[in-house]
C-alpha cells in the first residue's frame, strides 16, 4: 500500500472520527435546548447548526476519499 493510501486511510479514520463526536455532541445539545431558557436555547441551536455543516463538511470529504480508494481499486485491476 502506498503511503499516499495509508495516509488517506488515516484521514477517513479521522474524519469518521469527528463525525462521530458532531453526532454525539449534537444529541447532548438537543436535550439541553429542551430544558434551556429562550435566550440560551438561540445559542445552543447556534451550536448545534455550526456542528451539523461540520458534520455535513466532513461527511462529504468522507464520501471524497471513498471514491478515490474505489478509483484506485479500480486502476490497480486493469
Amino acid at each position: 500500500m502506498s503511503s499516499h493510501l495509508v495516509m488517506s486511510w488515516q484521514n477517513q479514520e479521522h474524519l469518521e472520527q469527528k463525525i462521530s463526536w458532531n453526532k454525539k455532541k449534537i444529541t447532548v445539545l438537543n436535550d439541553k435546548k429542551k430544558n434551556a431558557d429562550s435566550e440560551k436555547a438561540k445559542i445552543i441551536k447556534e451550536e448545534i447548526k455550526d456542528l451539523r455543516n461540520e458534520k455535513k463538511h466532513n461527511q462529504q470529504e468522507l464520501d471524497e476519499l471513498k471514491n478515490l480508494y474505489k478509483i484506485s481499486d479500480e486502476i490497480e485491476e486493469i
